[in-house]
Parts: C-alpha cells; structure tokens; sequence
C-alpha cells in the first residue's frame, strides 16, 4: 500500500484536495503551486518524495469564468498538460 504522504495532490484547496488531505496526502493548491506555470512546477515536485501525483487542479466557477477567461483557461487547458511530464514508468 502507499503511503498517503508519498501522494501529491494538485489543486488541494478543492473539495477532492481536501479530503485527501484529510486522508494525509500532501496537497498543494494554487497559493502555493500554479500549475501553468513550468518552472513553479517543476520546483514543486522536485522538492518532494512521490510515488503518486493526483491532480485535481480545475477552474469550476463557471459562471464567473466568463468574466476571468484569461484565469480559466490558464488554469483549465494551458495547465493541464504540464502534468503528465512527471509520470514515471
């Protein structure tokens, strides 16, 4: 079994991020990870002992979202894959 810690969880000031943060995951949200960001990112998972990334990074205010497209998209389509870089096989 893995240990929760050894789990990083993007997007950790979400409902899914904080229940497993509860579980003992290691969670980051956007205060401490912005996740369109390459270098910011790279840092974040650098500086940690993972077996597991979860991401649950999204932008799902979606009634405000057309006011803040800028912030959504960024979020939601230029983030996103970014992610997948730190699989290992």
């Amino acid at each position: 079994m893995i240990d929760p810690k050894r789990i990083l969880v993007v997007g950790g000031q979400g409902r899914l991020g904080k229940a497993l943060f509860q579980l003992g995951c290691t969670t980051l949200g956007r205060d401490r990870l912005d996740i369109a960001d390459a270098r910011m990112t790279d840092a974040a998972v650098e500086e940690t002992t993972l077996d597991v990334i979860i991401n649950t990074a999204s932008y799902t205010k979606v009634d405000v979202a057309e006011y803040v497209p800028g912030l959504a998209r960024r979020i939601n389509a230029e983030g996103q894959p970014a992610m997948p870089r730190f699989a290992r096989s």
